[in-house]
C-alpha cells in the first residue's frame, strides 16, 4: 500500500511542476536586440516609453504612464508581432513610441497618438532626439514623432525661441508646426536653395506662402505646415497693445474658405473688467480698414487672477468668444479654437499702462 501511495504522490508533484512552468512561460516574453536577450513582464512594461504626453502642467512634465504589451511574443524575428519599427508604419497622427535610448529600427515600438496640446506647458526639460535635434521637453519630441535618445541637449545644440537669440548667419530652426508655441535650435541659415524637382509649397508661421521649406528658412520663418495657408486652422489672432502707443499693433486673419480670406489690421484699445480679485475679462475689436463701413471682429475672454496666466483660453467657455460682424453689427459667425496668452500686465499693478500679448492658435469659423 505504501509504495502505491508514494507513486501516486510523485505523479501529482510532477504535474504541479509542469503547470507552474507553463504559467511562467505565458507571463514572460523574450525580446531581443542584436545579440542581447531580455525578459519582459507584460505587467511591467518600460515606463520610459513616450506615450500619452498630452497632459502637461505649466511648471513640470509629469511621468509618462506605463504602456503595456509593447512587445508581444516573437518566435521568429526581432520585429514579429510588434506594432511598429518606424513612423512610416503608423497613422498620419501617430508616431512609433519607444523606450528612452531606443534609436535602432530593430527595436519594437508602439504606435501612439502625437500630442496636440504641447503649447499648454512652459516646461523646458531638454531632450535629445534620435534625429540629433534637441526638443524643449518630451511632449514636443512626441509631437514631432521623435524617439528620445537621452535627456539633455544634443551635443552642440543651443535652444532658442527667436532668431535674435542665435549667432550671426544663424536662425532658430523649429520643427514644423511649432511656430511661436515652443523652442527651436540655432542652425546655420541657408544661403541658397536648390530648385525642388516638384512644387513643394509650405505655409510659414507668419501665414505667408513660400515655395518650399528652405525658402522659408532663408527668410527666418519657421514652417507651420506643408501646402499653402488656406486651411481652416490658418486663421489666427495676434495682438499687442499699450494704451500710450500711437498705433496699436493687432492682426486677425479668418480663413472662411480657401478662396475667401479676411484680414483685420486696425485695432481698438482693449477694455478691462475686473471680476473682484479673482479674474479679469478682456475685450478687443479688430477692424478690416479705417473706413466706417468696414467689418469688424470682437474678441472677449476671461483670465484668472492671480497668480499665473493660463497658457490657453478656449472659446465656448463662459466669458470667452471671438465673433465676426458686418459693419452694421450683424453677426457673421463665431470663431472656434484657442487663444494663447503670453503676457498681461495690469494698469493697477504699479504700471503706467496695461499691456496685453496674445497669440491665436487653430482658429476657425464655427459651423
Amino acid at each position: 500500500m505504501r509504495p502505491l501511495f508514494i507513486g501516486f504522490f510523485a505523479v501529482l508533484l510532477f504535474a504541479a511542476c509542469e503547470n507552474t512552468t507553463a504559467n511562467k512561460s505565458d507571463v514572460d516574453t523574450v525580446a531581443t536586440d542584436g545579440d542581447t536577450a531580455a525578459v519582459v513582464d507584460d505587467d511591467q512594461a518600460d515606463q520610459t516609453d513616450q506615450s500619452d504626453l498630452t497632459d502637461q502642467s505649466d511648471d513640470m512634465i509629469t511621468d509618462n504612464p506605463v504602456t503595456d504589451d509593447i512587445v508581444d511574443e516573437m518566435p521568429d524575428t526581432d520585429m514579429a508581432g510588434a506594432d511598429c519599427a518606424t513612423n512610416d508604419q503608423c497613422g498620419e497622427d501617430e508616431f512609433c513610441a519607444k523606450p528612452l535610448g531606443s534609436c535602432s529600427e530593430a527595436i519594437a515600438g508602439k504606435c501612439n497618438g502625437r500630442p496636440t496640446d504641447c503649447f499648454m506647458t512652459r516646461a523646458v526639460v531638454p531632450q535629445c532626439g534620435c534625429d540629433d535635434y534637441t526638443y524643449s521637453n518630451e511632449c514636443w519630441a512626441a509631437a514631432s514623432g521623435a524617439v528620445i535618445a537621452h535627456a539633455g541637449e544634443c551635443a552642440g545644440d543651443v535652444l532658442c525661441f527667436r532668431n535674435d537669440e542665435c549667432g550671426e548667419n544663424e536662425f532658430c530652426e523649429k520643427k514644423m508646426g511649432v511656430c511661436n508655441m515652443g523652442f527651436g535650435v540655432c542652425r546655420p541659415q541657408p544661403t541658397d536653395c536648390p530648385k525642388p524637382e516638384e512644387p513643394a509649397p509650405v505655409c510659414g508661421c507668419d501665414l505667408r506662402d513660400y515655395g518650399d521649406e528652405c525658402t522659408a528658412w532663408m527668410n527666418d520663418v519657421p514652417v507651420k505646415h506643408d501646402g499653402e495657408c488656406t486651411g481652416p486652422d490658418d486663421s489666427m489672432v495676434r495682438y499687442f497693445y499699450a494704451d500710450n502707443a500711437e498705433t496699436p499693433d493687432g492682426y486677425l486673419r479668418i480663413v472662411v474658405s480657401p478662396t475667401d480670406i479676411r484680414e483685420f489690421w486696425t485695432t481698438d484699445t482693449f477694455t478691462e473688467q475686473f471680476n473682484g480679485n479673482s479674474s479679469v475679462t478682456l475685450t478687443v475689436r479688430f477692424y478690416e480698414s479705417d473706413l466706417p463701413e468696414s467689418d469688424y471682429a470682437e474678441l472677449q475672454y476671461t483670465l484668472s487672477l492671480p497668480p499665473t496666466l493660463p497658457m490657453g483660453v478656449g472659446f465656448g467657455y463662459e466669458g470667452s468668444y471671438l465673433r465676426w460682424y458686418s459693419f452694421n453689427g450683424v453677426a457673421l459667425g463665431d470663431m472656434q479654437g484657442t487663444v494663447i496668452t503670453y503676457e498681461y500686465v495690469r494698469h493697477d499693478a504699479g504700471n503706467e499702462v496695461s499691456t496685453l500679448v496674445v497669440r491665436g492658435l487653430n482658429l476657425w469659423v464655427g459651423e
